[in-house]
């Protein structure tokens, strides 16, 4: 996936697995609640990286993937939430 690079928590990207996606998928969906807690709507827009993020094919797919696996998670578990790519 990459190295913290310029992240300014200094945390490496992790790998979304069985074993991680329901404890990323609630930590995802609390800074995404806080957020939508800011606006009327019921719904929100979420970009995902920065200027020089996604630079590479690799860096995209993989981002991809451990987002859709989060989100599948989550509308899957979470009554009254859905997730998507927009």
């Amino acid at each position: 996936l990459g190295s913290a690079g310029n992240c300014p928590w200094r945390k490496n990207p992790q790998v979304i697995t069985d074993g991680n996606v329901k404890e990323r998928a609630y930590t995802l969906l609390d800074q995404h609640l806080k957020k939508a807690s800011l606006y009327r709507g019921n719904a929100v827009l979420i970009p995902l990286g920065d200027d020089f993020r996604y630079q590479t094919e690799k860096e995209a797919t993989s981002q991809y993937h451990n987002y859709q696996r989060i989100f599948d998670y989550v509308n899957q578990n979470v009554d009254g939430v859905h997730v998507q790519f927009g």
